[in-house]
């Protein structure tokens, strides 16, 4: 082969590269503009925002598909999807959710078992404190001291009542022997009119 025909071939092999060079930088292109096109989203209308020559490079048919998977994706990662999901395997993300779409969907269920949670939670804790051997003697002593304070109070009421119920007798008595007392004076000064009376008669006799 001559001169010529070497720079041929030498000029055929660039030719070559450079397109294969064209053909993977367009590839790459494309591969970059997709993920960008995904990562902005569409807009308000459903539209993605497709510039002069995307649709030679770029295949938009399938963006809104690719767009949902990677919202569903990352939803799936999400930590308040993934606890509401534990919570409630039945929470499920649907075609397209984001985290906020499913935050938004499930809240009132959500809500529901957060409450639910916090309920057993508060359960587990009170149980857990009701066995503990310290506490259980504290509470032990609480309701020794309780029954005794009442014990006492009750006692105390008894003194007391029994205190009126002798105080009562006692006047009871007072007032027995005052009557008495009395009667005993009106005995004697019903005697002694009377003795005076008789007395008078016989000296009215006499004379």
């Amino acid at each position: 082969m001559g001169a010529l025909g070497v720079a041929k071939g030498i000029g055929l092999g660039l030719t070559a590269l450079s397109g294969v060079g064209a053909a993977v930088g367009l590839n790459s292109y494309g591969k970059d503009r997709r993920k960008d096109l995904v990562r902005q989203g569409p807009d308000e209308f459903g539209d993605y925002d497709l510039q002069l020559g995307d649709r030679l490079f770029v295949d938009t048919d399938s963006l809104e598909d690719t767009s949902n998977k990677v919202k569903m994706d990352k939803a799936k990662k999400d930590g308040r999807v993934r606890s509401a999901q534990r919570m409630d395997p039945s929470l499920q993300l649907l075609n397209g959710m984001s985290a906020e779409d499913f935050l938004d969907t499930y809240a009132s269920d959500i809500r529901e078992l957060n409450l639910n949670e916090t309920i057993e939670a508060d359960r587990k804790r009170s149980e857990a404190a009701y066995d503990n051997p310290q506490l259980k003697n504290e509470r032990m002593v609480r309701e020794r001291r309780y029954y005794d304070d009442r014990r006492d109070l009750q006692q105390s009421r008894l003194d007391l009542l029994n205190q009126q119920i002798r105080a009562d007798r006692r006047e009871d008595r007072r007032f027995n022997e005052q009557m008495e007392r009395l009667d005993r004076q009106d005995r004697r000064k019903a005697i002694s009119s009377m003795g005076g009376g008789l007395a008078a008669l016989a000296a009215a006799f006499a004379l």
